[in-house]
């Protein structure tokens, strides 16, 4: 049997709850973890150059109830001995002071380097989610640079250094990340005063504060425009003008666009041949714009790029 070359390394994620979380949120929860810490060996990589990990997996170690306690080990593969003793160097070196002697220390060297990029991932997403409501971003803000100064205290990288692993790792399908952020997010959003605490560190605590910004359930931001082309489609003409092309033109298409809306014709159309006319048969594009006080798109143009 060949031999497995790994580190396992672990950690704890404590939701402060008054109350029991229910299974869902609990298997939610995990599953977004999963899916963060697979994002950690490129993370691993860019900061520590000539490492190479093969692979990492997610076990649960132990569960809590009452105060949700989740103890995980995270568990880093790799391809033989070489990059095993690689990996084991380079974290022993990366960390400020370092350590005289790396065996049996393997998971003390590691686990506050994982958690500083899993709060990290996590920051990222509620700043993704922030930016997307149109709310402040003040608070995210601040406890996003806390965890890259703090990154920036404990290890041999730049903050900006830190800042940009973070958002390379984070950019890529970014509204996977979220909704992973949500997942984990979700027990503590059952009480108003819970926290997220991450191994014990009060440094990168998430605090009610920027929980209160992760909605219940996470909902992709609408375009604020689209576009729709119809065919040969009935326009009923309210207003017109014999020689304007954009200005002074109104009307309707009974069934898609019912309130009076603004119209424009093409260079290519004469308007005094339209105007008057009542209803037409047109090839139209039409823009809307999503108004969140009705949580629905509005038309807001009907554009006729040819006429029957």
């Amino acid at each position: 049997m060949a031999q497995t070359y790994s580190i396992a390394v672990d950690h704890e994620l404590y939701y402060n709850n008054k109350e029991p979380v229910p299974i869902p949120e609990l298997i939610a929860s995990l599953q977004g973890i999963e899916s963060l810490v697979k994002r950690t060996p490129a993370m691993l990589e860019d900061m520590l150059p000539g490492v190479k990990i093969k692979d990492v997996n997610v076990y649960v170690n132990e569960l809590y109830s009452g105060s949700l306690r989740e103890d995980l080990i995270i568990d880093f593969v790799f391809g033989g001995q070489e990059e095993y003793d690689r990996f084991r160097e380079a974290v022993r070196k990366f960390r400020k002071g370092g350590f005289s002697d790396m065996t049996g220390d393997d998971r003390k060297a590691l686990k506050p380097l994982m958690g500083l990029l899993f709060a990290g991932m996590i920051g990222a997403g509620v700043m993704y989610i922030t930016k997307d409501s149109g709310e402040p971003t003040t608070h995210i803000e601040a406890y996003n640079n806390t965890i890259i100064n703090f990154g920036a205290g404990e290890f041999d990288i730049k903050s900006d250094e830190f800042k940009a692993i973070i958002e390379s790792a984070t950019t890529t399908n970014k509204k996977k990340l979220v909704k992973d952020v949500v997942k984990i997010i979700k027990p503590a959003k059952l009480d108003p005063d819970a926290s997220l605490q991450i191994d014990g560190n009060s440094s990168l605590t998430i605090a009610p504060e920027i929980i209160k910004h992760v909605p219940e359930e996470y909902e992709a931001p609408k375009p604020k425009e689209k576009t729709k082309n119809l065919s040969n489609a009935t326009v009923m003409i309210f207003a017109s003008d014999r020689d304007r092309l954009s200005q002074g033109w109104a009307g309707t298409i009974p069934g898609t666009v019912d309130k009076r809306t603004k119209v424009t014709l093409d260079e290519s159309i004469i308007p005094k041949k339209l105007h008057g006319k009542l209803q037409i048969k047109a090839d139209v594009t039409i823009y809307s714009k999503y108004k969140k006080a009705i949580k629905d798109y509005e038309a807001i143009e009907i554009f006729i790029k040819k006429t029957y």
